[in-house]
């Protein structure tokens, strides 16, 4: 199992949100990754496809797709 190989496929911003859409070129894994800048811990939240948040090791995990 290799590692993803991610492509940004766009990016939003405002005063207090940037948001950030990611793929993986192999598998086609999507996320979306959110950063409130009012929040001050600077915690940025990933959004599965499905709607649910992610935990960072999902993102992390290896791509299921052979190098």
């Amino acid at each position: 199992m290799g590692a993803h190989q991610f492509t940004t496929l766009g990016g939003w911003g405002g005063k207090l949100t940037t948001i950030v859409a990611s793929r993986c070129d192999k598998c086609g894994f999507t996320y979306v990754a959110m950063n409130h800048t009012a929040d001050p811990a600077g915690s940025v939240i990933a959004i599965g496809e499905d709607g649910n948040d992610l935990d960072a090791s999902e993102v992390a995990d290896g791509c299921p797709m052979e190098d």
